[in-house]
């Protein structure tokens, strides 16, 4: 059965398929709602002032199952079903829909995300999986959740997640929040702790990364005169800062030879015309008849002018003459652990 929007007042149960709502001061309460197509929305609300939606259910094959778009104002929704706490059924078409739109005493932005409580370190997660946060009290918990509910937060702003006996995060460690960061965590079962399932880094900016670059024979007898990047240049007013190299010898065919010892590797900016990062003695390391390896940390360098270095690679160069190869077919792995950082200048 299809009511018609004049019909509908409250304690009704309907069938609506793709009407549009234009009314004011309207209700829905202990509803069923379903469209013929899974394409459309089971609930329009448009343009609707005063609205409540309260204990309605949605069909579960529909795509965004409820929208609120145009001008409406005061769209309250509660109790809304909790087999759709970790789907998307929501969607806002609202160009200012955080003061319109209220969902079990939360807020919603035009993404569909709750707006979680800023002035308390342990907010409601209540009836929604999608969460954005803005600069606010560190969290410490997660109230009104419930057993295996995913939520997923998408910070706005600075915002620090405590770990403690009810968030247990990566490492153990607190993660400070910041803006375009989402963190995913679960509700377990057995302790009523939530736990990390997965976190996303907007910013590249003073996170440690490692990458891995593979040299082969000729690329390393022919590191004097032909460096070898390790990182890309980063962008204009960034400046990259090594942490540390773990360099790989897979030993193959016969021992590579220096012709003028000490032909040492070093690490330096600018494909090795700019500063020298680290050095070290690498004899027993190319020369080595079995596979070996070697553990470079990082070093004070001299201060330099800021354009030096600045939005310049690094890269590995051999700062004596070539090695000789002989019967060699040897080659290296250099795995390298640095951080970028963005100066201000």
């Amino acid at each position: 059965m299809i009511y018609s929007p004049e019909s509908i007042t409250t304690k009704y149960e309907c069938v609506l398929d793709g009407t549009t709502w234009t009314l004011a001061n309207i209700s829905f309460k202990d509803m069923f709602f379903a469209t013929a197509a899974a394409t459309a929305k089971a609930l329009d609300i448009n343009t609707v002032t005063s609205c409540i939606v309260d204990n309605v259910d949605i069909q579960e094959e529909v795509e965004d199952a409820i929208r609120v778009q145009g001008a409406s104002t005061s769209v309250i929704f509660s109790n809304y079903p909790k087999r759709h706490l970790n789907g998307y059924p929501f969607l806002v078409d609202n160009a200012t829909p955080s003061t319109r739109v209220i969902f079990d005493d939360h807020t919603i932005t035009a993404a569909g995300e709750v707006n979680l409580a800023t002035g308390t370190g342990i907010p409601s997660v209540k009836g929604r999986s999608l969460f954005a946060t803005a600069a606010g009290t560190t969290i410490t918990n997660f109230t009104e959740g419930t057993e295996g509910q995913v939520i997923v937060l998408r910070a706005s702003d600075t915002r620090i997640i405590t770990d403690n006996d009810t968030i247990t995060l990566e490492s153990a460690v607190n993660f400070t929040m910041e803006a375009g960061d989402t963190l995913t965590l679960i509700r377990k079962a057995a302790s009523n702790e939530w736990e990390e399932i997965s976190r996303v880094i907007a910013s590249p900016f003073g996170i440690t990364k490692t990458v891995t670059v593979e040299l082969d024979t000729a690329d390393i007898i022919a590191l004097n005169g032909t460096p070898i990047e390790l990182v890309a240049a980063q962008g204009a007013d960034t400046l990259i800062e090594f942490v540390g190299a773990v360099f790989v010898l897979d030993f193959s065919g016969g021992a590579l030879a220096e012709p003028s010892e000490p032909d040492d590797l070093a690490i330096e900016y600018d494909n090795g015309s700019g500063t020298q990062i680290v050095t070290f003695d690498s004899t027993a390391f190319i020369e080595a008849a079995a596979d070996f390896t070697e553990v470079v940390g990082s070093q004070s360098m001299a201060g330099v002018a800021a354009a030096t270095n600045v939005n310049k690679n690094i890269a590995l160069i051999n700062i004596g003459n070539d090695y000789t190869v002989g019967s060699s077919t040897s080659t290296m792995t250099v795995k390298i652990t640095y951080r970028v950082h963005e100066l201000g200048l």
